[in-house]
């Protein structure tokens, strides 16, 4: 996953502790509980969810100790394999969206790098909702494969003017959520775009590597927006 790529590269916003292990994303068999586990039992299938901090506990190994918060029961019809592949996009997406955005069908969402796995699991859980996506990406060899796991509109950045786009395909009024793993310099056209009251949830920094992020405060209060 992509937090454990910036956690070996030292990007994370999280600083490694020498030594420091790796891993977010696992699945495997409990051996072993602890005394306060009230949830899970000895040959439960499980994988790991995206809630605790690699500071404290971390999955690649062939033994793990890991909290009963950040594990989740899989079932029979997902592998190992998919099991721990899932729950980092899908549940971080599902977080975001529906408890703190409050996402209703009909309304309009805004993903950035839409193509990578948390993109397209937002873009699959705004379907599932019954909610209207609007994929933002970079590359345009992306747009029929970004159509076809179920955005309802494409984004082309460098292209495209993200801004007047989303505010063209939502009939002026901008998009009810932003969902933006980029942040950087395009956080500002982003802002703009957003419906009045809105939401807009930052979970990434892939724009802001060699670049600050200014936060407009002016399209914040004009347009009464929950950042």
């Amino acid at each position: 996953s992509r937090p454990d790529l910036l956690w070996r590269e030292g990007s994370y916003f999280e600083e490694p502790l020498f030594p420091a292990q790796l891993g977010y994303d696992a699945a495997g068999v409990v051996e072993a509980l602890g005394p306060e586990v009230t949830t899970l039992k000895v040959g439960d299938q499980v994988s790991t969810l995206p809630a605790a901090s690699l500071l404290d506990y971390t999955a690649h190994g062939e033994t793990m100790v890991y909290p009963e918060s950040a594990l989740l029961v899989y079932p029979d019809n997902l592998t190992p394999v998919q099991a721990a592949a899932v729950n980092t996009g899908l549940f971080t997406a599902y977080f975001a969206l529906v408890e703190l955005a409050g996402l209703k069908p009909h309304q309009h969402v805004v993903i950035t790098a839409a193509s990578s796995s948390m993109g397209v699991a937002a873009i699959q859980l705004a379907k599932g909702m019954g909610a209207k996506s609007i994929a933002v990406t970079r590359s345009e060899t992306k747009k029929d494969e970004l159509l076809r796991v179920g955005a309802d509109h494409v984004v082309i950045a460098g292209r495209d003017d993200v801004q007047w786009a989303i505010l063209e395909l939502t009939g002026g009024l901008g998009a009810e959520v932003i969902y933006d793993a980029v942040a950087g310099p395009g956080l500002e056209e982003l802002l703009w775009a957003t419906k009045r009251y809105g939401h807009v949830i930052v979970y990434g920094c892939l724009g802001a590597m060699d670049y600050g992020t200014l936060l407009p405060l002016g399209a914040c209060f004009l347009r009464g927006l929950k950042v």
